[in-house]
């Protein structure tokens, strides 16, 4: 079992620019996009930070590959809001 922790650097830039509703709107972006690469044990545990429970991978370079993976999908632009 690997616990991969995710930190969203510069967060409070976009809560402090563009208001409260819209960081929370990022954060359940984020969270979708967690799920959606098949993270199901993934935990919100700070202001801007998750935490992912990963069951079956098994070596230093599978973990990796998996964060690598997730970095990929978690930089892709967000279009929040209309």
């Amino acid at each position: 079992m690997t616990l991969i922790l995710v930190e969203l650097r510069r967060f409070g830039s976009v809560t402090n620019s563009l208001g409260d509703a819209v960081g929370e709107r990022l954060l359940q972006s984020v969270l979708a996009r967690l799920h959606a690469e098949g993270h199901d044990m993934v935990a919100r545990i700070g202001d801007a930070n998750f935490g992912l429970v990963v069951p079956n991978l098994s070596g230093r370079f599978a973990v990796l590959h998996s964060c690598r993976l997730l970095i990929d999908r978690l930089v892709e632009p967000y279009v929040i809001g209309d």
